[in-house]
């Protein structure tokens, strides 16, 4: 089947938390954070075609910008830590 096709069968919705807008194709480009399970479409996540590409990889990890900033403080206090514990 081809991707236009599995597009027209597509029945999920997502609404992305930052425009409100609403995707039904799979071919959106919207992101799911891993933590809170919000929908973000790369226009309001400010990303490039090549960066959404590569955030789709199944070993990238990709958060909304509230929780990456904490997932970012916490990788800095882990290693703080590491240091200080050697």
């Amino acid at each position: 089947m081809e991707d236009v096709e599995k597009d027209s069968l597509s029945t999920d919705t997502w609404i992305c938390l930052g425009c409100k807008k609403e995707f039904k194709e799979l071919s959106s480009k919207i992101q799911e954070c891993e933590i809170c399970e919000e929908h973000y479409c790369a226009r309001c996540v400010k990303m490039t075609h090549q960066e959404y590409d590569l955030s789709t990889r199944k070993d990238i990890h990709w958060f909304c910008p509230p929780h990456k900033l904490k997932v970012m403080q916490n990788i800095s206090t882990e290693k703080e830590t590491e240091k200080k514990t050697g």
